[in-house]
């Protein structure tokens, strides 16, 4: 029995919605990583009344969003990760 999109359809339906995406692999993964992050600084920054890791916390949420390319997010998202860690006091 055939689904309603049919043999091809249905193939055509997933690759669109990839290319839609525009995201492999790495790259969800990535942005998965970014906001697991962010959401523990931003949670422990306001748990702690910490403004520093919240701000961090926030920015790494917000950023796969502002900064496009694979290779500038994951610098930008290391530093953003490091930053509450090396400026601790």
């Amino acid at each position: 029995m055939l689904s309603r999109f049919g043999a091809t359809g249905a193939n055509h339906c997933q690759s669109h919605v990839s290319a839609v995406a525009g995201m492999n692999g790495p790259d969800l993964f990535l942005n998965i990583m970014l906001g697991v992050v962010g959401s523990a600084y931003l949670l422990y920054g306001r748990k702690q009344g910490a403004l520093l890791p919240m701000l961090c916390g926030l920015l790494l949420i917000v950023e796969p969003y502002l900064v496009p390319g694979f290779l500038a997010q994951l610098l930008v998202g290391v530093g953003l990760a490091a930053l509450p860690l090396v400026l601790r006091r």
